[in-house]
């Protein structure tokens, strides 16, 4: 599945993890979110992956890689963002709103959300 925006529901239907695009940006996040499902934490890992969904959503909408390379630039780990064609790179504008999703994440630590005393 390469959808992360499904990952919710492709876990619940039995799936054991996702392909992943956005994971080169939000990596702890998304790690979280299947670790803890696996790890019994469910009603914990559907309400993280409902947290983090803005930014997934907000990552898909824009050209990829492209978008991921220039975050990933912005915060050292690549030296260049530049695409060879046929990929495409994502305008200012993009990158920009991007960054304001995952920097909403930044700080916050994926941590667990308590799961009522009657769940699995």
């Amino acid at each position: 599945m390469g959808d992360e925006t499904l990952l919710g529901d492709a876990l619940a239907a039995g799936w054991h993890g996702t392909i992943s695009g956005a994971a080169n940006v939000i990596p702890e996040w998304l790690s979280s979110v299947v670790s803890e499902y696996f790890e019994g934490s469910r009603p914990s890992a559907l309400a993280k992956f409902e947290y983090v969904l803005p930014c997934i959503q907000a990552i898909r909408k824009v050209p990829q890689p492209g978008c991921h390379k220039a975050i990933l630039k912005k915060r050292g780990i690549l030296e260049h963002s530049s695409m060879r064609p046929p990929l495409t790179e994502p305008s200012q504008e993009e990158i920009d709103r991007v960054e304001a999703a995952v920097r909403a994440l930044e700080g916050k630590e994926p941590v667990s959300v308590p799961r009522p005393p009657d769940s699995p």
